[in-house]
């Protein structure tokens, strides 16, 4: 009887190893690099769709969410309640926001020559995971959805940056 009860516990344990170092976990974020400078407009140059970050307001649709910016915080507010619900300050002025549903990322385009990557953990909770030095002057960032390259267009150059 001891013995049944030694190899229930065995596997009982087991059970709970396997469980636990299988179920779902969120997808390692990989840092973008800088891949280099062209010349020409990278919409018509980048092959596959391009998303736009806008100047001010993106949603997250399947949460319910708006990624608003303020200043030099990006203010996440539920719809359905109209409240926010989270804050992240980037302690530069923010003039666009892009958000991507598929990784669950963020990208706000600061004034000064910087670019945020945030992560959104779940719906309330979010992470600063990478901040990239653009150029000054930046009129447009896209995100290729194809292979979740970044472009930068700054005058009649476009910058390059793709995941590592």
């Amino acid at each position: 009887m001891e013995k049944i009860f030694k190899i229930l516990i065995v596997f009982g344990l087991l059970m709970f190893l396997v469980s636990r170092f299988t179920r779902g976990r969120i997808a390692r974020f990989r840092e973008y690099v800088y891949r280099g400078r062209k010349r020409g407009d990278f919409l018509r140059e980048v092959a596959g769709e391009v998303v736009l970050a806008s100047p001010a307001l993106t949603e997250d649709p399947e949460n319910g969410l708006l990624f608003r910016v303020m200043g030099t915080t990006l203010e996440v507010w539920d719809k359905e309640q109209e409240q926010g619900i989270a804050t992240v300050v980037v302690n530069v002025p923010v003039e666009a926001v892009l958000f991507d549903r598929e990784a669950r990322v963020i990208y706000c385009a600061g004034i000064l020559s910087a670019l945020f990557v945030i992560r959104q953990k779940s719906r309330e909770e979010y992470e600063m995971v990478q901040w990239l030095t653009i150029p000054e002057g930046c009129s447009t960032v896209g995100l290729a959805m194809a292979d979740k390259s970044l472009y930068c267009q700054c005058g009649e150059f476009y910058y390059t940056f793709t995941p590592a």
